[in-house]
């Protein structure tokens, strides 16, 4: 019987089968010298013979013994390498992300294109596309983004579910109730700032910087704050709320650290100093 191929698709069974052909051979040839060899003890030169073709037949048996131990190793230290390249390729199978941009019109020829990332099943939201005219904050939930059209100082809410909110303070009212709309003081005060830097302090607040109550451009700015449950604006009153540069350093939901003209101030979410 030929020796069998490795490249053979039952490479192994050939083998096997052949092992056993050879171990039936082994036998009748062992028998064969040994019958012989009784009749001829009395010629030692023979019985030296036959006794070294009996050690070689068994050799030769052993060694394809361990032929096939060696090619059955083999085949077990590749189940397991298959094994853990399959377990690699699976944890470094990256998950499915899926990115699309959402139009909003903010009126005054401005478009807020919004990027969504659809992951696992959850729609959240990343990012605004970069736009001079548009300053954005979104929240720690990633469900609502805050923007502003510089050029008009219009605030907007928009939330996943699709809806957009106009939350711009309309107009000012003194203590005397008298009215000042923001079209006409901007006309009138072109450089005045209404509102600027919105930023998320909480799921339900968003801080704003404005130089409200005044009306003259040269005053310093003061912190807002919007309530979007409530609908309602609300400014902060502590003199040490003001400055030439506010800048919101961070939140955790029940408190916020700003620093105003270099210096570092912590309010609460309702725009109270915390000594």
């Amino acid at each position: 019987m030929g020796k069998p191929s490795i490249f053979s698709k039952n490479y192994n069974k050939q083998v096997k089968r052949r092992r056993k052909v050879r171990f039936v051979s082994i036998g009748v040839i062992a028998v064969c010298i040994g019958t012989g060899a009784l009749y001829l003890s009395d010629n030692m030169f023979i019985f030296e013979v036959a006794k070294e073709k009996v050690i070689s037949v068994l050799k030769l048996n052993k060694d394809s013994n361990k032929e096939i131990d060696d090619i059955e190793a083999q085949e077990e230290v590749q189940k397991v390498d298959n094994t853990e390249e399959e377990t690699l390729a699976k944890e470094e199978k990256p998950e499915s992300k899926v990115q699309r941009s959402q139009g909003v019109d903010l009126g005054s020829n401005i478009t807020a294109n919004i990027i969504l990332s659809d992951e696992s099943s959850k729609t959240t939201i990343i990012d605004v596309e970069k736009n001079p005219n548009l300053e954005f904050n979104i929240s720690d939930k990633k469900d609502a983004v805050v923007i502003l059209n510089k050029e008009t100082q219009d605030m907007f809410l928009w939330t996943l579910d699709g809806k957009l909110e106009d939350i711009t303070k309309k107009e000012f009212i003194d203590t005397e109730n008298n009215k000042y709309p923001k079209a006409k003081q901007l006309s009138l005060n072109p450089n005045l700032v209404w509102a600027a830097k919105p930023t998320f302090i909480s799921e339900n607040k968003i801080l704003y910087l404005s130089k409200l109550p005044w009306f003259d451009a040269n005053h310093k700015l003061f912190v807002w704050t919007y309530d979007i449950s409530k609908k309602t604006h609300a400014l902060a009153l502590d003199k040490r709320l003001q400055g030439d540069n506010i800048k919101v350093i961070e939140s955790n939901g029940e408190k916020v650290k700003l620093e105003i003209d270099g210096q570092a101030i912590s309010i609460t979410l309702d725009g109270r100093v915390i000594p």
